[in-house]
């Protein structure tokens, strides 16, 4: 197998709450173990992240504040055989796009979500200038978008039908989480990501335990996360309002052994997301052994419920309450559908195959280019 120089480029922060800030540096390290030259750009503009890594990590600012270029990156990155650019709609982006066209360098696109239809309904004033200015044209020139789902896939076909499909890995944990227990009295719903009210469904959850409340009287739903807009004000202020204190909690972000703790005290795990690209706090949870509660935005609902690891309600208050209701008649089965979605996660989402993979899909692009 061969294997390239890979740079990629995403806006990655030193606060490891999102998705990406995990997944990002996991498949660079992913690459970097099975022998792959690659290295990390970082484009964030605040809060540089700052983790030791085995590979170089790169700053869209240099030391005195100035733009960095390919050009002036070290070698053999100034000039790598690939760039896999991160994310979506950043300006910054499109230019160094731009110098590895002129420089003959194929590159790849990972929207992680940005560009699925629901995507392009959030802000959709400042997506439609952004596509005009400069993204249209970056997809058009770009050698394949990687998706990370088949449904992204599917929204993502019309804007460039050259397409593969990796998922995100996942750190398999040897940890046999015991919050799965049959006998609990108590059932313990957690989230954990962004608190975005909107992208995550977070509106959605409230609404659904407030249909169902009166039912609620031994369950309790924890939401952990950083604040997007205020929205933690906005969550306790529907909680408030709903008279859903004893039920609904809303906690800061958790991480490292702090999340471990909230995880190993979770018996069922919560994403209402009306879109996503592939959510890491779900393959996390699943890979501790956790059933997870997801709807069709997660991208992965679908696969999860087949498997038995879970399930899938649709994107309704009532549906999400429906489907409370009858996690919470079943208690029974917590434990062998998270032993069902942990052998999922074992077998499709192991770091070391989707680095093989991606070398793959990288090395076609590069033999069909000659």
């Amino acid at each position: 197998m061969n294997l390239p120089t890979v740079l990629i480029v995403a806006p990655i922060t030193g606060e490891n709450f999102s998705g990406l800030t995990y997944s990002v540096p996991s498949t660079a390290r992913a690459l970097h173990n099975i022998g792959v030259s690659v290295a990390l750009l970082t484009t964030a503009t605040s809060k540089a992240y700052v983790n030791q890594e085995m590979f170089p990590v790169y700053y869209y600012k240099d030391e005195k504040n100035r733009t960095t270029t390919l050009e002036k990156l070290p070698s053999p990155f100034n000039k790598p055989d690939i760039i896999i650019f991160q994310s979506t709609y950043i300006p910054y982006h499109a230019k160094l796009a731009k110098e590895a066209i002129k420089n003959n360098i194929p590159y790849v696109i990972t929207p992680r979500g940005g560009m699925t239809l629901r995507a392009q309904k959030s802000k959709h004033l400042k997506k439609k200038l952004g596509n005009f200015f400069f993204f249209n044209h970056m997809v058009k020139q770009s050698s394949k978008i990687h998706c990370l789902t088949l449904k992204e896939a599917d929204d993502v076909k019309k804007w460039n039908d050259n397409i593969f499909i990796i998922p995100n890995g996942i750190d398999i944990p040897l940890e046999d989480l015991k919050g799965n227990s049959i006998d609990t009295k108590e059932v313990n719903f957690t989230f954990i990501g962004r608190l975005d009210i909107n992208h995550k469904g977070l509106d959605l959850l409230i609404e659904a335990v407030n249909l169902i409340s009166h039912n609620l009287k031994n369950a309790k739903i924890r939401i952990y996360g950083p604040a997007v807009d205020r929205s933690d004000v906005k969550l306790r202020e529907m909680i408030k309002q709903y008279k859903l204190d004893e039920i609904v909690t809303v906690y800061g972000p958790v991480r490292g052994e702090n999340k471990f703790d909230v995880l190993k005290n979770t018996d069922i795990f919560i994403h209402t997301s009306r879109f996503e690209g592939h959510p890491m706090a779900v393959l996390e949870a699943l890979s501790y052994g956790i059933p997870c509660l997801l709807t069709p935005g997660t991208n992965i609902s679908k696969q999860v419920s087949n498997i038995g690891g879970g399930w899938e309600a649709p994107e309704t208050a009532k549906g999400i309450a429906l489907a409370i209701e009858d996690i919470l008649k079943n208690k029974s089965s917590y434990r062998e559908m998270g032993l069902k979605g942990k052998e999922m996660v074992n077998q499709h989402y192991n770091w070391k195959n989707i680095a093989i993979k991606l070398v793959e899909e990288y090395n076609n692009i590069l033999v069909n280019r000659q």
